[in-house]
């Protein structure tokens, strides 16, 4: 399992061009796309992040996204890590653009 920190995806992310579901840094080149499950299980978020850097030829799993209280769309996310604390972050939504932050907004 490849390990992610959210850290690492600290930034804005514009709504591409070319893909209106893929979101890109162009200040790092990291994408994001943001996926919805039909059925998800009690376990699992019904939306979830997947990334790619610009070192990876695949998108891979970055973080689910729990909903938390606010005006706008914000939801929480955290490291995709197999042992260890798990560090948290916020990813504000609207439209045309992600950004994920790691304090509270």
């Amino acid at each position: 399992m490849k390990q992610k920190y959210i850290q690492t995806f600290v930034g804005s992310y514009t709504v591409s061009e070319n893909n209106p579901t893929r979101y890109v840094n162009t200040d790092t080149g990291v994408e994001l796309i943001l996926k919805t499950r039909k059925n998800p299980t009690l376990t699992q978020t019904a939306h979830f992040l997947v990334s790619k850097t610009p070192m990876e030829s695949t998108f891979t799993y970055l973080s689910g996204l729990w909903q938390i209280q606010g005006g706008k769309p914000i939801y929480r996310v955290s490291d995709y890590v197999s042992v260890g604390k798990r560090n948290i972050g916020y990813a504000v939504m609207d439209l045309f653009s992600i950004t994920i932050t790691t304090t509270a907004p």
